[in-house]
């Protein structure tokens, strides 16, 4: 198997070594491809993990209030007394 793999990689850098602009433009490609998703996975990660270290987790809500006005519209995350922990 390990001369087999050797063979493969023998290959590859003969091929790179070919066609260097060909292989520039696939490798760096596949560095951006890999940059983003590994990007968006740590943020859906850190999306998810919010509020995680309380004890009661999953009854933690949040309340989004919607202020539609003149043709624009703002959200707004605050809470009043009657919806605040008790």
């Amino acid at each position: 198997m390990p001369v087999l793999l050797g063979h493969y990689l023998k290959t590859a850098l003969r091929g790179i070594r070919r066609r260097k602009g060909f292989s520039f433009i696939n490798i760096a490609g596949l560095a951006a491809g890999m940059t983003c998703a590994i990007l968006i996975f740590l943020w859906v990660n850190d999306e998810l993990s919010f509020d995680r270290f309380h004890e009661n987790a999953d009854r933690i809500h949040r309340i989004v209030a919607e202020q539609r006005g003149a043709g624009d519209w703002s959200d707004r995350c605050s809470c009043r007394p009657p919806w605040a922990g008790r």
